[in-house]
């Protein structure tokens, strides 16, 4: 399932907000065609873990749209910068990840219920 964002061109929130379990992997897809219709058309794009252990794979741009598989192995949080760059304007934005361990909550459940 593909996780999609739309960057427009203004009042953009710059960090988004998902969660998945321990091994998943899932794709997101940041559309900036809003954005470089008002800059300039993307050129390139960096994808960057900047903390946790997630993994960036597959990374593409086609028609200022850009597209990713993340991965993460290990509960907690994992922040990517997603730094898109036209040669004369740049734009960052986050995915804020959170990765749970299905088992684990299902313990803690379990053990604060009773």
């Amino acid at each position: 399932m593909t996780r999609k964002y739309y960057i427009t061109a203004e009042e953009n929130p710059n960090v988004f907000k998902d969660q998945f379990n321990i091994n998943g992997k899932r794709s997101y897809s940041l559309d900036f065609s809003p954005w470089a219709e008002d800059n300039n058309t993307l050129t390139s794009v960096t994808w960057t873990v900047k903390t946790g252990q997630a993994s960036v794979t597959s990374e593409a741009l086609s028609s200022n749209v850009v597209t990713a598989n993340i991965e993460a192995t290990q509960e907690g949080r994992s922040i990517i910068e997603i730094l898109a760059d036209t040669g004369t304007e740049k734009y960052s934005a986050y995915l804020n990840l959170y990765v749970r361990d299905p088992n684990r909550i299902n313990n803690e459940l379990l053990y604060d219920y009773y």
